[in-house]
């Protein structure tokens, strides 16, 4: 029988489950023979929170990058309008000081 720990924080368990968390083989039928169908549930949860998390990990690094790609880009526009603005206002600087 698994039991499973969680008033102190921390999850303890079978070693199974956790090299069943751990290992990236995958789990062998002995494992899931061993564990019964509780510790199947809790070992495939775990298999999942473990893709999801990769998979959250992966789209946030590609939202990153895509947000820092728009940053460049939206800066290097700024800079450019900025540095017409700048030639407008010296222009009309020099307008203004021939007129008087």
């Amino acid at each position: 029988m698994i039991r499973l720990y969680a008033l102190t924080g921390t999850v303890t368990g079978s070693p199974l489950l956790a090299q069943a968390a751990t290992d990236g083989g995958g789990l062998g039928l002995d494992t899931l023979v061993q564990t019964g169908v509780t510790g199947t549930l809790a070992a495939v949860l775990m298999v999942f929170a473990r893709t999801a998390y990769a998979r959250e990990t992966a789209r946030a690094d590609r939202l990153e990058e895509k947000l820092d790609e728009l940053n460049r880009t939206v800066l290097e526009r700024y800079a450019g309008a900025l540095a017409e603005a700048a030639r407008a206002v010296a222009d009309a600087t020099t307008t203004l000081s021939r007129v008087r």
